[in-house]
């Protein structure tokens, strides 16, 4: 059993047969037990168009997979800068986005986000007024589609 140290080590094992004669092996491990940070770009919360384009940064640059759920979009990783991108295709709505990251070391971390896609234009409507008054305060009546 050895004990890890946080980084890299190196692991040499030595072996003696009966007749004294010497043989090793050297290796180096990784111990990395803290996922990955992930910092978004910022972003609108409502967007009127349907194409969304969500990218930001990881503090890790060791990257197994990245991803964009619930759609399962693979995010382009820049290993260089530790920057991603991803352009997703939002639902009318409310959608629930996730950007899931694991590292070489099998270390999880998600970060949620939350926005609204909505194409149409409020429409309101005024219902009540006259084109001409003679008092100084009006009560305004009307209705809105608008969610």
């Amino acid at each position: 059993v050895i004990s890890l140290k946080n980084g890299r080590n190196f692991i040499k094992v030595t072996a003696y047969d009966v007749l004294g004669r010497m043989a090793f092996d050297e290796t180096e491990i990784v111990f990395d037990n803290a996922a990955p940070d992930i910092l978004l770009n910022e972003y609108q919360k409502f967007v009127s168009k349907s194409d969304f384009k969500l990218g930001g940064a990881l503090s890790d640059a060791d990257i197994e997979q990245l991803t964009i759920e619930p759609f399962g979009i693979i995010a382009a990783f820049n290993k260089e800068t530790k920057s991603f991108s991803a352009s997703v295709s939002l639902r009318e709505g409310f959608n629930q986005l996730i950007v899931k990251v694991v590292d070489l070391g099998g270390n999880v971390n998600e970060e949620k986000i939350e926005i609204v896609f909505d194409r149409k234009e409020p429409v309101i409507i005024i219902t009540n007024l006259d084109s001409v008054t003679n008092k100084k305060r009006i009560v305004v009546k009307g209705s809105s589609d608008w969610r």
